[in-house]
């Protein structure tokens, strides 16, 4: 998904966001507004208080989001929302007390609009996403694993490995002060897209 926000199509204008469970700013429904209307205000030329409450913010959201495809369209370009890792939504747990990003993505995304997800398949859609979204019955792709990560992977394991098999007195038991998860197998993800035709 990094590589399609940074390699865009001919005629394509890209806005994106990366959803990060291990960030907190990263996370929700709040940030991915907030990322979003920074980036539409550069396209739109519009600027949205960032003190407005949350409420004014998914107005404007859904506001500069229709702008800005109507200029894209405008100028005979395309506006691609990429958003990537669905699942790591926090604001999606019950008691958060906000919308999940998911139910947050257009409805009826307007004229010169695309958008790409992706996620994992577990947890499913959050139960707040309106039973007739795009998002309930658009294509599903799924993607392989990723060599480039697959490799990663396997030097960290090595190295936890090398760590955790070192003598307990070396390094003031270093090995020992590190906490290690069982890994899960490799998880592949979909992507999803929904678009106006």
């Amino acid at each position: 998904m990094s590589w399609l926000v940074l390699h865009p199509p001919p005629g394509t204008w890209v806005i994106s966001f990366f959803v990060t469970a291990a960030r907190a700013s990263q996370a929700d429904s709040t940030a991915f507004t907030a990322n979003l209307l920074d980036q539409l205000g550069a396209v739109t030329g519009d600027q949205v208080d960032p003190a407005a409450p949350l409420g004014v913010q998914d107005g404007w959201r859904r506001k500069l989001l229709e702008k800005a495809a109507a200029q894209a369209a405008k100028a005979g370009r395309r506006l691609l929302l990429v958003v990537d890792g669905l699942d790591e939504d926090c604001g999606s747990k019950p008691g958060s007390g906000l919308s999940s990003i998911a139910a947050c993505l257009p409805k009826h995304p307007p004229d010169g609009l695309r958008v790409i997800v992706s996620s994992r398949p577990d947890p499913p859609l959050p139960d707040d996403v309106d039973p007739g979204h795009p998002l309930h019955r658009c294509r599903i792709r799924q993607l392989d694993v990723s060599p480039h990560a697959t490799e990663v992977m396997r030097l960290a394991q090595r190295e936890l490995d090398e760590i955790l098999a070192a003598d307990k007195n070396r390094h003031d038991s270093l090995g020992y002060q590190v906490l290690g998860l069982p890994r899960p197998p490799p998880a592949a993800a979909w992507a999803a897209a929904t678009s106006s035709s």
